[in-house]
């Protein structure tokens, strides 16, 4: 009897301290509780990480961040969704170009169900044409937009502010120069006007447009044309790139290349395109509005403090951006939707607004400080977002789609067809791709 007395107080002492230990490995469980988020090296992302702290210290969460370049993250993001557990729990997707493989091929999970059990989550603050960009697909929403980079028209103030300039322009076409509502044509013949030799020497130094013609970039930079002119890649499920629109939206752009862009345009990137106008070049240029930070840098740029911001031609334009999605694979779905609904909160959003931000949401354009102090920006944003068009539609083959246009767009610039065939051959190429 006294033997099994001792075994049972024994027993109770291990229980006892098994338990203790247990609540002592869960609480310190609890404690090292973390995530880990992949982001771009962008300026947003900044931005983010400069606040991640009081996430940290109103969850208890650990945020661990990886910091990429653009080219070595679709790999890394490839590698991970491609793998059985994964490494990530949040990500970002570069939206449109990557989100019809990364939903179709159901790499990222519906957000649908976190949002109804979130009431703090107003999708309504949200743009319509930002959803569209980078949330709902098929009426499901897979993300939330993190920044925009839609396309703009910039210009230089010293050049088409001149009271001369002006004076010139309305003396020779009748009416004065309203660059925030030029349509297409117009742009044409605004970037020829401004074309011209400011020293006398014979020779043009002020090119009316900044351009990206090379292979790679040419798909933006002439969409804003297609765009611009009331084109659509595809009208009721058929293809439609080869439209009265689009053939003329190629032959303007082959006109302002040709009549009002510098020499050796056509070898032109987006990183050729924004030294060109840093060394002032140019007097316009149709881009990413993200080039406005380092163009505005006078350790970088000659005509720092010298752009206006303008809606691209026609009014209606090229859409890109990021979205937050959290993988298949994540480790931990639920701390991973904490973050989101935290970072994309009024309250933060508006913080990095207030950093320099690019906004996605109605009520962050609509602050009284911050339209203020971004005034003419946001002024040019109320009027880019409503009518922005997705760079490329949402598909599987979405980077097939860009190559073939790509391709046959460059075979028009080059001169080996002109754009009604090659429009037309693109759109039979573009028919077989799902």
């Amino acid at each position: 009897m006294k033997s099994r007395a001792i075994l049972a107080r024994a027993l109770t002492m291990a229980l006892v301290f098994a338990m203790a230990l247990s609540l002592v490995t869960g609480v310190q469980a609890a404690k090292e509780k973390s995530i880990t988020i992949l982001l771009e090296t962008v300026p947003d992302s900044e931005y983010v990480i400069k606040l991640i702290p009081e996430f940290e210290k109103a969850t208890g969460i650990k945020v661990n961040v990886e910091k990429t370049t653009f080219m070595v993250m679709r790999d890394k993001l490839m590698t991970n969704v491609l793998s059985g557990r994964g490494q990530y729990d949040v990500i970002v997707v570069d939206a449109p170009f990557w989100t019809g493989q990364f939903v179709n091929g159901r790499w990222i999970i519906p957000l649908d169900d976190y949002i109804k059990e979130t009431p703090s989550v107003n999708m309504d603050v949200y743009y319509p044409s930002m959803l569209d960009l980078a949330g709902v697909f098929d009426g499901v929403t897979y993300m939330l937009p993190f920044y925009q980079y839609n396309m703009v028209m910039l210009t230089r103030s010293d050049i088409v502010d001149d009271p001369k300039i002006r004076k010139e322009y309305k003396a020779k076409f009748g009416k004065e120069l309203d660059l925030d509502n030029l349509s297409v044509e117009e742009y044409v013949q605004v970037a020829k006007f401004l074309t011209r030799d400011t020293n006398g020497d014979g020779k043009v130094d002020i090119w009316g447009s900044i351009m990206t013609p090379k292979k790679s970039d040419t798909y933006c930079d002439w969409a804003n044309y297609f765009f611009g002119l009331g084109g659509d890649f595809y009208t009721n499920k058929k293809v439609t790139i080869n439209s009265q629109a689009g053939v003329k939206a190629l032959n303007l752009y082959m006109d302002t290349l040709k009549n009002a862009a510098p020499a050796g345009s056509m070898g032109f990137s987006f990183d050729d395109a924004l030294n060109a106008m840093a060394q002032g070049q140019g007097a316009t240029m149709v881009t990413f509005n993200w080039m406005l930070g380092p163009l505005n840098d006078p350790a970088k740029s000659k005509v720092a403090g010298k752009l206006n911001v303008h809606p691209v031609p026609g009014g209606r334009g090229v859409s890109a951006g990021w979205g937050w999605a959290i993988p298949w694979n994540a480790p931990d779905k639920d701390a991973a939707w904490q973050f989101i609904s935290w970072v994309e909160s009024a309250k933060i959003a508006r913080q990095r607004a207030l950093m320099g931000g690019a906004p996605t949401r109605r009520d962050i354009l609509e602050d009284p400080e911050l339209s203020r102090k971004f005034a003419a920006y946001y002024s040019t944003l109320k009027k880019v977002l409503p009518t922005a068009v997705p760079a490329i539609p949402m598909m599987l083959e979405q980077i097939r789609f860009e190559d073939i246009v790509n391709d046959y767009l460059g075979a028009a610039l080059l001169g080996e067809m002109s754009a009604e065939d090659a429009l037309n051959r693109a759109a039979k190429e573009l028919s077989r791709l799902r």
